[in-house]
């Protein structure tokens, strides 16, 4: 992929990245992070997300469905 490509794509991700952090997470993949949270408690592990922030916007939905 050449350079101007490359740009092009990170714009156009960058331009969508409000709308993808505002939108409502699908509920199968919710389930599959409580499955994968599980996984991590039954190990004694803990997990690891992006940053701080996403921490807390994953701890917010799965609050808001009941899911610990």
């Amino acid at each position: 992929m050449n350079s101007e490509a490359k740009i092009s794509l990170a714009q156009s991700y960058d331009a969508d990245a409000l709308r993808r952090s505002q939108s409502e997470v699908a509920k199968w993949k919710l389930a599959e992070r409580q499955n994968f949270m599980n996984l991590l408690h039954s190990e004694q592990k803990q997990a690891c997300w992006k940053s701080e922030r996403e921490q807390a916007r994953m701890r917010k939905l799965l609050a808001i469905r009941g899911i610990k």
